[in-house]
């Protein structure tokens, strides 16, 4: 699982947030960012002309062609990969568990409060133009929620698709003060259950 999104820098995206040698199968889910409103993790909600059954029949239908028309083929690395992904997007789609764990909506105020908003962060800066850390308080709850509900490893970025905010080389002490501690501040105490100074102490 990776929250909010997969790092990028001059067009490319980083290495070490995808699978390596497990393969595509071992990617990550990107969650989104959950500190927008409104936020819905991408892909996990069937479109409003789905019904239940309507999803039943699909998952049938895939299942027919796959196992009984392709089923010759099924030793094929990439079919097996492709499985891999279909069984993973339909258990997602049908796990109630999965939605409420996605569901910040159900976690008290306070909490949400204690982990950070940044409302009047500018978004449209990264967080070495002084944009800050806006999504990260929501970030780490929303992981502390996915890992109780038993996803074994979830990565949350600092920065945001283009930013990788805590390379700075310039402006270093006053970003540090203005841009990046502040949100840092509030999440990772309560993740971690340590103050801020025994980490970096």
């Amino acid at each position: 699982m990776q929250i909010p999104e997969i790092l990028s820098n001059l067009g490319v995206d980083l290495p070490s947030q995808f699978g390596g040698f497990f393969g595509v199968s071992a990617d990550p889910y990107v969650a989104g960012d959950p500190s927008l409103p409104g936020y819905s993790p991408p892909g996990l909600t069937l479109g409003r002309d789905v019904l239940p059954g309507r999803f039943d029949r699909r998952r049938r239908l895939y299942h027919q062609v796959v196992d009984e028309a392709l089923g010759r083929l099924g030793d094929q690395p990439i079919f097996q990969q492709l499985g891999k992904h279909y069984q993973k997007a339909f258990e997602l789609l049908s796990s109630e568990e999965a939605r409420q764990a996605f569901d910040l909506t159900r976690e008290d105020p306070e909490v949400r409060e204690c982990y950070g908003f940044d409302s009047a962060a500018d978004r449209s800066k990264l967080a070495r133009e002084f944009g800050g850390l806006p999504h990260l308080g929501q970030s780490m709850l929303l992981a502390r929620r996915l890992i109780e509900s038993g996803v074994r490893l979830v990565t949350v970025s600092a920065g945001r698709r283009f930013c990788q905010a805590w390379d700075t080389h310039r402006k270093h002490f006053p970003l540090m003060e203005r841009s990046l501690l502040p949100m840092t501040d509030r999440p990772l105490p309560i993740a971690t259950g340590k103050p801020i100074e025994a980490l970096f102490g």
